[in-house]
């Protein structure tokens, strides 16, 4: 049986009751919510990123010489010891949670102001997932950041595609089996069907000729 484009889940569960079991296997198997983080440039360039737009929403008062070097500093050399000099005193006092963009909720404040920058950021970093961290870049307006930006979801979109390829590929092959493994029961039914038909046939063949015989016995 050749599968259309049109077909979706229903229309295998329906040909195949077991579809659904080997489609929820491989999908909990693949793990997409954890294939970024295997990444260790995606890793590096989330942190970067995540990183400069905290600083940069808790330094807003920065004049664009001090704004454009925190970015060089963070984004491009990702040295956060010398992007913890630029800062102020007062707002590293104050890095308790971004306040006015769109992660705030996501970064409680969970360590103090004695520990460094660097480790501050990746465990913000850390509590920030994959998907929402997308989702923020996508919107995210400074075009400083859009060119890097753009580079880290290409990049996204290309592990996961390539995650998605590998599991249908591998889900393809299970469902194909599954499929040969159908034609073949529905052919040895039918060849079954068949069989009984003929050995019926021939059943009532034989008796016919039975009847025959002893209704010429008795006429003669």
């Amino acid at each position: 049986m050749a599968f259309t484009v049109a077909m979706r889940l229903p229309d295998f569960e329906s040909l195949y009751p077991g579809f659904r079991a080997i489609y929820q296997k491989y999908f909990d198997n693949a793990r997409f919510d954890t294939t970024l983080r295997l990444d260790a440039r995606f890793e590096s360039q989330k942190l970067r990123l995540l990183s400069v737009r905290y600083l940069l929403d808790k330094s807003q008062h920065l004049g664009s010489e001090a704004r454009a070097d925190l970015i060089r500093a963070v984004i491009f050399e990702g040295d956060f010891r010398r992007a913890q000099q630029m800062l102020p005193r007062a707002d590293e006092k104050k890095r308790s949670g971004p306040s006015g963009w769109a992660g705030r909720a996501l970064f409680a404040a969970s360590t103090s102001s004695e520990g460094s920058l660097e480790r501050e950021m990746k465990a913000l970093a850390a509590r920030v997932p994959d998907a929402h961290f997308l989702l923020m870049m996508k919107s995210e307006a400074d075009e400083e950041l859009r060119p890097v930006i753009e580079e880290v979801l290409d990049l996204a979109y290309a592990q996961l595609n390539a995650s998605i390829d590998a599991v249908v590929k591998t889900m393809a092959c299970a469902v194909s089996a599954m499929q040969q493994e159908y034609c073949v029961r529905a052919i040895q039914h039918e060849m079954e069907t068949e069989e009984r038909k003929s050995q019926n046939k021939v059943l009532i063949e034989f008796i016919q000729d039975i009847n025959a015989q002893a209704l010429g016995r008795q006429d003669s």
